[in-house]
């Protein structure tokens, strides 16, 4: 027997000791966290700020109104002064602070934000009621409803409700102050702030499904690229050890057997081709391995390294379980040849109680298998067998030697799939 260079080809599984490894359906395998490394980075939407912007419209109106009240030229500039500060108030708690408190976007604030929206609803109201004195007769007051959307917008929805009922008590003071009434109007105001609210809440939740769908997309593509990766360790690490195996085969019967030598070197050739293609297939897409394709391999792979084989005809199965069984007997051989120092290997495959097993059961002196390092070696085949609904069973045996057993469902595509 020729031992492998655990050096030269690296293992998918740890030789260092014999451990039992055991996987049932539902459970996760080790290791297998996705960690995402970006941070979502949705902006504030458009919608939001034109349903904040919007309000705006209507100081349109006041503004028109105003040449024509009338009013001294101290009155007009404090006018024009209560407005902006209004409109500049607004803008920046609806369209600046309140997204972010909103959750609207990723860089959420982590401190409490409502003694600055507190402020800024404090100013809009003040300049509110200073405006309704500033320039009686207008019936400035109804300008209340701006900070009562603004509270709305930016304060959690207790907190909005308290602030509102103080807001429209102030606007009721200054009608009454002013005009002497206290109108309908200010009923109407409340339907204003609890839209704001509900709006809120609205853009609030479908950023967080915006999010939560791209969360999803990019742990999509993380588990794509790991599988892809495992499925390529797994095509390369058979083939590579075949050409180590009969690249060292070739090296020592070079002296006295060239023409058998060259016979080795010119298989060495060949599965460096196969592996290529294999490659080239798994790049292309998903490639599922054969079963037949895999005995084959198993027993030249086995062959060249010196131990004695048997194995059991292949049953028909259907291709999610044939697929899942190939994986299995390129595993567990591969750990043979690397790990188990064996004499002989042997492979049952078996179908029954609707259920395709495979076992293979060597009786060397390595540990065949074991180790920790997450989507390789049995823990790749553990993360295919448990997506499938099967399991793995693998550990060495009481009278020695190791014993990898893997079944799965006939149905394991229709699993699979659900």
């Amino acid at each position: 027997m020729i031992d492998v260079m655990a050096d030269t080809v690296s293992s998918r599984t740890s030789a260092h000791a014999s451990v039992l490894v055991r996987s049932e359906p539902g459970t996760v395998a080790p290791n297998s966290t996705v960690r995402m490394t970006q941070r979502p980075s949705d902006k504030t939407p458009s919608l939001w700020t034109s349903f904040a912007v919007a309000w705006l419209l209507v100081l349109g109106v006041v503004v028109w109104r105003l040449p024509g009240a009338n009013l001294s030229p101290a009155r007009l500039s404090g006018s024009a002064a209560c407005l902006a500060l209004l409109a500049l108030s607004y803008l920046w708690l609806t369209v600046r602070h309140a997204p972010g408190v909103a959750d609207l976007t990723a860089e959420t604030p982590g401190g409490r934000s409502e003694p600055a929206a507190v402020g800024a609803l404090a100013a809009m109201a003040a300049s509110v009621f200073i405006f309704t004195f500033v320039a009686p007769g207008l019936q400035i007051w109804w300008l209340m409803m701006y900070p009562i959307v603004a509270a709305g917008l930016a304060l959690a929805p207790a907190v909005a409700a308290a602030a509102m009922a103080v807001l429209i008590a102030v606007g009721f003071l200054a009608a009454w102050l002013t005009d002497g009434r206290i109108d309908a109007m200010f009923l109407l105001q409340i339907t204003f702030g609890g839209s704001a609210i509900a709006f809120r809440h609205l853009t609030a939740t479908v950023a967080r499904l915006r999010r939560a769908r791209e969360e999803l997309a990019r742990a999509a593509v993380n588990e794509e690229r790991l599988r892809f990766a495992r499925d390529l360790h797994d095509l390369l690490g058979h083939s590579l050890s075949t050409i180590v195996l009969k690249s060292e085969l070739a090296c020592r019967l070079m002296p006295r057997a060239p023409g058998h030598a060259a016979a080795e070197i010119a298989d060495v050739e060949r599965t460096a081709r196969d592996a290529l293609q294999q490659v080239r297939a798994a790049v292309a897409g998903y490639r599922r391995p054969s079963l037949v394709s895999e005995l084959a391999a198993a027993r030249e792979l086995l062959a060249a390294a010196g131990i004695d084989v048997r194995i059991d005809p292949s049953p028909t199965l259907p291709p999610a379980a044939d697929g899942l069984l190939g994986w299995a007997v390129r595993e567990g051989v591969t750990n043979v040849v690397r790990h188990s120092r064996a004499r002989s290997c042997t492979v049952r495959l078996a179908r029954r109680d609707g259920r395709a097993i495979a076992e293979i059961v060597d009786d060397g002196s390595g540990s065949g298998a074991a180790g920790s390092e997450g989507g390789c070696g049995l823990a790749g085949l553990i993360e295919r067998a448990t997506a499938k609904g099967g399991h793995v069973d693998a550990g060495p045996m009481a009278g020695g030697g190791f014993r990898l057993v893997v079944d799965v469902p006939l149905d394991a595509g229709a699993r699979a799939q659900r």
